[in-house]
């Protein structure tokens, strides 16, 4: 899997938060290639003007976002890194944003819907659908500084887009 900025981005089943860094989003589903799940637990209690976005299964994307306050980063800012495999960062997509939590909100789903774009060439449809998902919950939720992602509340919308999309992409999830 390689994102727009060419970077390589790897996912295992055995992947762990990193000491540094602070784990913004976390979603369990099948982990790619292999068919087995793997139950992550949503990052709660995240250290940062009391932004909390916790994830659960949707599609089957598996992956972290982390955020890098100016605390951890040795100057460079505040940034988001999306994580893989044993808790080294992959793709870091250099997403810088100001320290307000409506910042951080929208820069993380700015993400997820972008990495999204670029897993559909070679996973399709399934990952699109948790994309989608995270940015229908963000407009439903209007853009609180405090949001919890709960996927039930928008099913009836995120199916409504993923149909739309199966029949403009012409696609099948796998």
């Amino acid at each position: 899997m390689t994102p727009g900025n060419g970077a390589a981005y790897r996912i295992s089943s055995s992947d762990e938060p990193p000491a540094k860094g602070i784990a913004v989003l976390a979603v369990c589903g099948h982990v790619v290639g292999t068919g087995r799940r793997q139950d992550w637990q949503p990052a709660v209690s995240v250290e940062f003007r009391d932004l909390v976005i916790a994830g659960n299964t949707v599609g089957g994307l598996v992956c972290w976002v982390y955020f890098y306050p100016d605390s951890v980063t040795d100057g460079v800012g505040p940034h988001f890194t999306v994580g893989g495999e044993s808790g080294r960062l992959h793709a870091p997509l250099g997403k810088k944003i100001r320290s307000q939590p409506e910042d951080a909100q929208r820069a993380a789903a700015d993400l997820l819907y972008s990495l999204a774009t670029d897993f559909l060439t070679d996973h399709r449809v399934a990952h699109y659908r948790y994309i989608e998902a995270v940015r229908v919950r963000d407009e439903l939720l209007d853009r609180r500084s405090r949001i919890s992602l709960d996927y039930e509340h928008a099913d009836a919308a995120v199916d409504a887009r993923y149909r739309m999309l199966l029949a403009t992409r012409g696609a099948t999830s796998s």
